[in-house]
């Protein structure tokens, strides 16, 4: 099952890198193209720079296998940039609002766990530069926009941190449900296909030999009707109708000889 939840997610971050990839391309040249008005000739630089290295990682995105390395090689000079801007007092001070976008980029292409470490560096990074910029416009700085700066920051860090997890363990969790069977708990035949391909794989790499046996269980299907009655009835009837060893799906199905078993 982790080679099913591999190849979903791989296929999910993949065309999430290419729409970045291709975002960042044309993001950069209309950024570029305002700036150019405005004769910031430094960003507008960093700007076109990052345009034609998006549209270069595009390609790398369908082929490659690392995509955290991929990702990472294109957040990084994303949120670069930003910090960078922030940095320079030139720009307009909503530059700012962008560090609300580290963290849902980062989680969204990073996952859970490697998606809070670069929001935390970068949003905690982004904030400094941003209060050491309030620092000489002192007329534009207020209590209340930057407590409204610090709580939208965290709340978007917070929700985007909550929404990945839980659709890590969703995802999980619908993958392993595909792979078992409902009554008995145990692997179906799409788990079997997976778990050969894994093991043949494996054999091939290591130069091992690979066996597969197959057993075939008399009066399997006396087994499953007798299990599906024992559990819909209540535990007091189980008790008076059936004896404990036969109708306990625990028991029945959950014993060595049984348990690794494909239906």
């Amino acid at each position: 099952m982790q080679e099913i939840q591999l190849q979903t997610d791989l296929k999910y971050r993949r065309n999430l890198l290419t729409v970045m990839a291709f975002a960042g391309f044309f993001g950069g040249v209309a950024l570029a193209s305002i700036n150019i008005a405005r004769e910031m000739w430094v960003i507008v630089t960093y700007e076109l720079i990052y345009a034609a290295y998006s549209l270069i990682m595009a390609r790398f995105t369908r082929t490659a296998t690392n995509l955290t390395a991929v990702a990472l090689l294109l957040v990084i000079p994303f949120f670069s940039i930003v910090l960078f801007a922030i940095s320079i007092q030139q720009t307009a001070l909503t530059i700012c609002m962008w560090i609300l976008t580290i963290p849902i980029v980062s989680y969204l292409f990073l996952g859970s766990r490697l998606g809070l470490a670069v929001s935390v560096i970068y949003v905690s990074a982004g904030m400094y530069l941003y209060f050491m910029r309030l620092k000489n416009t002192p007329e534009v700085s207020t209590m209340t926009i930057d407590l409204n700066v610090v709580v939208s920051t965290l709340a978007v860090m917070a929700c985007a941190h909550f929404y990945e997890a839980g659709r890590e363990r969703a995802q999980a969790k619908l993958i392993a449900l595909a792979g078992t069977d409902p009554l008995t708990g145990l692997a179906n035949r799409m788990r079997l296909e997976q778990e050969f391909k894994r093991l043949r794989y494996s054999s091939k790499r290591y130069q091992m030999p690979l066996s597969l046996a197959v057993i075939d269980l008399d009066f399997s299907k006396k087994l499953t009707t007798l299990t599906a009655i024992a559990v819909a009835i209540t535990p007091s009837l189980r008790s008076l109708l059936f004896s404990e060893k036969a109708c306990d799906k625990r028991i029945l199905w959950r014993v060595p000889a049984v348990k690794n078993l494909w239906w």
